[in-house]
């Protein structure tokens, strides 16, 4: 239990700009956000007292649903984090190229993700939605339709 009240306020209030930021970016993409997140969770669970303890045959009741259900979605979203790993490292390599003004290099490397019309028209439209205004989104998706012959 943390014996020094500014501490504890601090803690609090490190917490609530964390939180409050999140609603206007997204913070938990970077993982230096979601370890403070995390460290200052802990702080104040480690400095407040219990409310609840749970004991005997009802922390395997409880415990046993979550180990599941974290288990069954891990092993669901294992292949998508895989390919997007993979994706993210040919995208890397390609703006590694691009950074040394080596064009024709990068320009290679980009075209190893060319050709997934469906997934990239998925992915236009859903920025199109997340900020409605720009136009970018709805451009690139106008190219992509003529592109793929989609113009009718």
């Amino acid at each position: 239990m943390l014996t020094n009240p500014a501490l504890y306020i601090g803690i609090k209030g490190a917490l609530l700009a964390l939180l409050v930021f999140s609603f206007f970016s997204y913070p938990f993409a970077i993982s230096s956000f979601v370890l403070q997140l995390v460290f200052l969770t802990a702080l104040l669970a480690g400095a407040s007292e219990t409310i609840l303890t749970i004991t005997g045959r009802k922390t395997i009741l409880l415990t046993l649903p979550f180990a599941m259900a974290i288990l069954v979605v891990s092993i669901h979203y294992y292949p998508h984090r895989k390919e997007h790993y993979q994706a993210m490292s040919v995208w890397r390599e390609a703006e590694r190229w691009y950074n040394f003004r080596a064009y024709q290099a990068a320009v290679e490397t980009y075209e190893e993700a060319l050709g997934n019309f469906e997934a990239a028209e998925k992915a236009y439209r859903k920025s199109s939605l997340m900020i409605p205004s720009s136009l970018l989104p709805k451009y690139l998706s106008a190219k992509l339709f003529i592109e793929s012959d989609q113009s009718n």
